[in-house]
């Protein structure tokens, strides 16, 4: 990135921050803006936030509409004021069997859709709170899904046809084309399973969107989680993926006529290393899914007066270290001239490295610009800074990569690097694992 464009870069996430900002209301505010139920979920959290300073009573909660009698409210015990930058919380549950139409002969039974009210009053200002039930949920992919899967294809057929168009790539085999097209598969595989920023809630980029409707929207629940083909993507599916890439370089390189000697060894080397630092990330942040492991580095560490983001490079920086050292020695300072190795290591950085923004960097979040209670950013500007934050983050490790790569420094042989490389990922999680240890037995 040249220092032009990282300016205009950082002058655009200026002006859209100024943009996108938002100011606390008056009164209070509810999260989520509109309460939705499937016949799957059926139970609902509502948040009532009072951001000013000045107490603000709440009387005459009910519910309207002509659905209301399918809705009860489980805690109804809230308070009659709440205090300046106080929080109430009331719990929804719905009975989908009101929603239920009657099975007809040859027909199965269906839902309906349905809707009512939360309203309430507060010093004076009327609050009505749409509440919706959908026959299911939207299907738990990614706004992103249609781009990267063209993408993958567009660079897997590109590959493929460079292999097949006079091999100028060097691939001479059957193996070597076999390769080629699994490594591009796995790459992009992986670049779909990792999570590049909130939710997206449908309807509402003007509006300022809570922690409570972005949870909603990564359930399904009016939008989806800005993830690729999965919702809920497990870092087993993800190992798959990054096996698959291995494998398919490997293949890829052995039929090249003048593939780098020990090079092939160096990829699985990387592979098995971070597979233990992955482990070692999980177990520290205590994340059991890959939207897990990114929202537990949204918050914060306390260290006395100081607070601190919780992201993987503190709570891991010898993680973070093997990993960057992991990407620089996986491919040559000098790739081949040939357009297809070149190309495929070129993709193969950006996606590993983007694996290093997702575990070390929190993805798109931005520390200070991400909290809970009333947003700080509309969903609309929270979503294209959370974009080019990943993009800046994820130019920063490249840069950082490719300076470790160029620096001369001897090059241990792969059994060395092997050996050196297990050692200081065992002892990295043998120490995170202790650590877990003594912090739930003293605690």
């Amino acid at each position: 990135m040249s220092p032009r464009t990282a300016a205009l870069l950082a002058l655009l996430v200026v002006v859209l921050t100024a943009i996108g900002c938002t100011t606390p209301p008056s009164s209070l505010w509810v999260d989520p803006g509109t309460i939705r139920f499937t016949p799957e979920h059926t139970r609902a959290t509502i948040e009532i936030h009072n951001p000013g300073q000045v107490g603000r009573p709440i009387r005459d909660i009910r519910l309207t509409g002509p659905d209301w009698d399918a809705l009860r409210i489980i805690e109804d015990d809230l308070p009659r004021s709440m205090t300046g930058g106080d929080v109430a919380i009331l719990t929804l549950e719905v009975s989908p069997g009101k929603f239920s139409t009657k099975a007809q002969p040859g027909r199965a039974g269906a839902w309906r859709a349905g809707h009512a009210t939360l309203a309430f009053e507060s010093a004076g200002d009327h609050h009505e709170i749409a509440i919706e039930f959908a026959p299911e949920s939207q299907p738990r992919g990614s706004v992103g899904l249609a781009v990267l899967i063209a993408v993958a294809l567009t660079i897997a057929a590109g590959g493929i046809g460079l292999v097949r168009a006079g091999r100028p790539t060097g691939s001479r085999s059957s193996a070597g084309r076999f390769g080629l097209a699994l490594a591009f598969t796995g790459l992009s595989a992986s670049a779909a399973l990792l999570p590049l920023g909130p939710a997206w809630c449908s309807g509402r980029l003007g509006a300022a969107v809570g922690p409570v409707e972005l949870d909603q929207c990564r359930a399904g629940l009016g939008g989806h989680a800005l993830i690729g083909w999965a919702g809920q993507p497990s870092f087993a599916w993800l190992l798959v993926a990054l096996a698959a890439t291995t494998i398919g370089r490997v293949l890829h390189l052995q039929a090249l006529p003048a593939a780098h000697a020990g090079k092939p060894t160096r990829l699985v080397v990387r592979l098995l290393g971070f597979g233990l630092l992955i482990a070692a990330v999980v177990a520290s942040l205590g994340a059991s899914e890959l939207v897990d492991l990114v929202l537990a580095q949204r918050q914060t560490i306390d260290l006395g007066t100081l607070s601190l983001p919780r992201l993987g490079v503190f709570v891991q920086p010898l993680a973070f270290v093997l990993a960057l050292l992991l990407v620089a020695d996986a491919n040559p300072s000098e790739p081949d001239r040939q357009l297809g190795p070149a190309l495929l290591a070129r993709v193969d950085d950006l996606v590993w490295s983007a694996l290093i923004v997702v575990l070390f960097l929190g993805s798109g979040a931005r520390p200070g610009l991400t909290g809970a209670g009333f947003p700080s950013l509309l969903h609309g500007p929270e979503l294209v800074l959370a974009a080019l934050a990943f993009t800046a983050k994820l130019a920063l490790v490249l840069l950082v990569v490719r300076g470790l790569r160029a620096r001369p420094r001897p090059r241990p042989t792969a059994a060395r690097q092997s050996r050196t490389v297990a050692i200081l990922a065992l002892i990295n999680l043998l120490l995170t694992s202790s650590w877990l240890v003594l912090v739930r037995f003293f605690d």
